[in-house]
Order: structure tokens, then C-alpha cells, then sequence
């Protein structure tokens, strides 16, 4: 992740946290012990107009604990479980993409962000760095 990429997101969390209701709150609200009431939270996130964009951003970010967006744990955990997941990604790659994959290791780009750009496995964009690697043609 570059430096804009990095400011980009920053920058993009806190617009919306900067009008979310739970920022005027006591944090403890949120994070109820186990087997605590969520009804506080839940109440404060009803009146909040970044709501939405709160739930989003715990569901992309996998956060496991707390109320997000109105949710606790258990809902937001039921809401990944029915979302529909992406087609799987594929692990046969072509000559170009295995260039392309080695362009890019070479630029200083994770393994991760390559088979995001690429839609492949992250396990193909490794085989093919780790091949070069062995025959000496990646850094």
C-alpha cells in the first residue's frame, strides 16, 4: 500500500466517523462484557446518519467485536454468512499474467494486492514469484 493509498483511507474512515453519533458516546457502550445488553448501542446507532457506512466498514474489515452499524457480533456474523461470495478465484494463470505478476513483486506490490488486481489465488501469485525466485529471475 503506497503512502496516497494509505491517506486515501484514512481519509475516507474518518469522514464518516466524524459524524457518527457513537464518537459523542462512552466507547464501553459498544463493547459490552460477554452476555451484556447491546440495547444502548443499538439505540444510539438508530438516530446515526453514517449508519450504513458503519456496518460496511465492520463487515469489510471483519470486526468481531462490538456493535457496528447497529449490529452486534452474532447479526453481523449472520449477514456475512448470507451475503453471496464472490466466484472463486482462479489458479491458472497465462504467460501474461505471470509477467505482469513478477512486474509488480518487482515494484514493491504484496502478493495479496497482485492477485486482487488479477482476480487470481493469492497461492497462484505465489507460486509464480517463488518459481522465479528458484530460477533467479525475481528480486
Amino acid at each position: 500500500m503506497t503512502a496516497v493509498d494509505l491517506m486515501r483511507l484514512l481519509s475516507e474512515r474518518l469522514e464518516w466517523q466524524d459524524d457518527a453519533l457513537c464518537a459523542q458516546t462512552d466507547p464501553e457502550v459498544f463493547y459490552p462484557e460477554k452476555g451484556g445488553s447491546t440495547r444502548d448501542a443499538k439505540r444510539v446507532c438508530l438516530g446515526c446518519e453514517v449508519r450504513a457506512q458503519c456496518l460496511q466498514y465492520a463487515l469489510d474489515h471483519d470486526e468481531r467485536f462490538g456493535v457496528w452499524g447497529g449490529r452486534s457480533e452474532v447479526e453481523r456474523r449472520k449477514l456475512r454468512n448470507t451475503t453471496p461470495r464472490p466466484p472463486r478465484r482462479r489458479s491458472k494463470l497465462t504467460a501474461d499474467e505471470e509477467s505482469i505478476i513478477l512486474a509488480r513483486h518487482a515494484e514493491g506490490m504484496g502478493r495479496q494486492r497482485i492477485a486482487d488486481e488479477l482476480n487470481v489465488s493469492r497461492f497462484a501469485v505465489q507460486r509464480v514469484i517463488e518459481r522465479a525466485e528458484q530460477n533467479g529471475a525475481a528480486a
